[in-house]
């Protein structure tokens, strides 16, 4: 079998899209595809609290064009390369709101869930996105931290510290650690997202107060220590201050089979429920607004809820109830390496968009010869 090519046009290196990177790079190692990179440094902006696009283009055999968007909301980011796509890979899918913005010549798919991960060993091409994108001008000390920085958090968030088979003898506890979103925080945000984080907050804070209450010493978890949660929610805060930080909250996730998850930012699924599958969690989760590939289902591999109250009732019942626990830690296995997995997740859009350009050619082939 051929190797596919792929052209990756990278013009930012938001925490969104190191996902994609990192599953093409793994396609790269097994030969299964042949991967280069061009890199274009764009003016920086913000976007919703991110810095840079949240999306990357990538070039198929040299003649198909894959747009991969990963921002939160259902709209997509990039106009212009949509416009220019032949298929798009969208994180937060809508079927009915990607109708729209369908057409003969482009199609709109899902992703998949979204979390920050990175491959393990050396990454030519992370190092180059780093050098051209994050480093400021000639400032060598500069240069130098943010690829420390970079090798950090790559060390902590790599593939192989982001997965895991599911624990059957870990004792039934669970974990909800989140952050509160400051609604005042940004001076461009509408009335309507600044409703959006005040709802986030308080949901997130009265499932915190409830599971400290009916569950005791079985549950852990808190706001991350910061100065907003510190003045708005002293009482619902983590433990400690240093729990918050991304290792630390990965050991912990280890000794908890059951985590809870909740709504992001536009009604997104958040990085969170990525990594619970990933490491092979039961999950209970509020009703998900969005759509990824496979049959990822409530019942199968979260549990749903829509008030405190039922979110207790819910991690309760895989507290008190072995089988269904293990089922559901046995189902996220399975998904997470069948769709999640990052060179799972790149491989399934590249076969997706593969073939159905060529049944477009037969189709076009078809209609020259009728």
């Amino acid at each position: 079998m051929a190797k596919i090519s792929c052209r990756v046009i990278a013009e930012s290196n938001s925490l969104h899209l190191q996902q994609i990177y990192t599953g093409l790079l793994m396609l790269h190692r097994a030969g299964v595809i042949s991967l280069s990179q061009t890199v274009r440094k764009r003016p920086k902006k913000k976007v919703s609290g991110m810095s840079g696009p949240a999306g990357l283009s990538l070039i198929v055999n040299d003649r198909i064009r894959i747009l991969y968007d990963t921002f939160d909301g259902w709209e997509i980011h990039d106009k212009a390369a949509l416009e220019a796509a032949d298929y798009c890979f969208k994180r937060s899918y809508c079927p009915q709101r990607a109708a729209r913005l369908e057409t003969a010549e482009r199609r709109i798919y899902p992703l998949g869930l979204n979390y920050e991960v990175y491959p393990s060993g050396p990454d030519p091409f992370g190092v180059h996105r780093a050098l051209k994108l994050e480093a400021l001008g000639d400032k060598l000390p500069q240069t130098v931290q943010s690829l420390s920085l970079l090798g950090r958090r790559r060390q902590i968030s790599s593939v192989e510290n982001l997965c895991g088979v599911p624990d059957n003898e870990a004792s039934p506890k669970a974990l909800f650690m989140v952050r509160a979103w400051n609604p005042d925080g940004n001076r461009r945000l509408s009335p309507a997202l600044r409703e959006e984080r005040r709802y986030i907050n308080e949901m997130r804070g009265r499932c915190i107060a409830l599971l400290r209450s009916e569950l005791g010493p079985r549950f852990y978890g808190g706001f991350i220590h910061d100065p907003y949660a510190r003045e708005h929610y002293p009482d619902l805060l983590l433990p400690s201050a240093d729990v918050g930080a991304k290792g630390r909250y990965l050991q912990l996730l280890r000794d908890y089979p059951i985590c809870i998850a909740s709504t992001g930012l536009h009604g997104s699924i958040g990085w969170k429920f990525g990594e619970y599958v990933a490491l092979s969690k039961a999950i209970v989760s509020e009703p998900l607004n969005y759509q990824v590939p496979g049959e990822l289902s409530a019942g199968r591999h979260y549990l749903s809820f829509e008030t405190p109250e039922q979110c207790v009732e819910r991690v309760v019942e895989l507290m008190e109830n072995q089988a269904r626990r293990h089922r559901m830690m046995a189902n996220n296995f399975h998904y997470y390496h069948t769709y999640l997995r990052p060179d799972a997740l790149v491989m399934h859009t590249l076969t997706t968009a593969l073939c159905e350009e060529e049944h477009r050619r037969g189709s076009r082939a078809l209609a020259l010869s009728a």
